[in-house]
């Protein structure tokens, strides 16, 4: 369970270096004990889905608030930001070619697990960019940031499990393929599954398993790193 403390004022040990990366709702920060304080600028109050999905949707891939500040009285409207766990690694948007491609399939199928497990139980996950996602050196996918994200029960037109994984397919899209227009049909069929759920559906991690094989087959090369797997992707594209 989470803590909500009040302060008087943001300890200045709570900024001790600013953290890259843009955010609409606000600031992170590395704090002089080697966490993180997020602290909002917006005045769209986050406090109680942050709350909900802290309390009852935790789990290991998601780096989630564990303790939440407020401005002199317990209040929502005086809730100013959360301090959690900092995560090492890598953003998705930085990811080495030396990366093994077995280990990152396998934490992605890891990840994928969760996520259904939690959007059955009503969580949709929102926001899933390239700087959400953060691959570890334990060979982990953890990811931050959960502002946007919202809990749908009952929704016409909201369905959590493949709205969850959509958001998730674009990122894995947008970086390991660039481009939806490859000369191998077979390519694009995989990736309208995977991005768009035409013609049936497959996972981010399947879609980087089956193209590997369809790389290793009519290109005849072996597939061990990201690298491998990008140069590849560009040799396709270019046949």
């Amino acid at each position: 369970m989470t803590n909500e403390i009040v302060i008087n004022s943001i300890p200045e040990e709570f900024m001790y270096k600013k953290l890259g990366g843009q955010s609409c709702s606000g600031d992170c920060y590395e704090t002089k004990d080697g966490r993180v304080f997020k602290k909002y600028k917006s005045s769209i109050n986050y406090y109680q889905i942050l709350k909900n999905i802290a309390d009852y949707y935790r789990c290991s891939h998601l780096a989630l608030p564990e303790e939440f500040y407020f401005l002199k009285s317990l209040k929502e409207e005086n809730f100013i930001g959360y301090t959690r766990a900092l995560v090492n690694g890598v953003t998705f948007s930085n990811l080495q070619d030396n990366i093994n491609m077995i280990k990152f399939i396998k934490a992605l199928e890891f990840l994928e697990r969760e996520m259904i497990e939690n959007s059955r139980r009503g969580l949709l996950y929102v926001d899933m960019n390239k700087e959400n996602l953060i691959y570890t050196p334990e060979n982990e996918i953890k990811v931050i940031d959960q502002d946007l994200y919202d809990i749908v029960f009952s929704h016409p037109y909201i369905k959590p499990v493949p709205d969850s994984m959509k958001d998730l397919a674009s990122t894995i899209i947008s970086v390991m393929f660039n481009s939806f227009d490859f000369p191998n049909e077979k390519i694009n069929a995989n990736i309208n599954k995977c991005g768009a759920h035409v013609g049936g559906r497959l996972t981010p991690s399947q879609l980087l398993t089956e193209t590997a094989n369809i790389l290793e087959s009519t290109q005849g090369t072996t597939i061990q790193t990201l690298g491998d797997f990008r140069n590849n992707i560009e040799l396709a594209r270019k046949r």
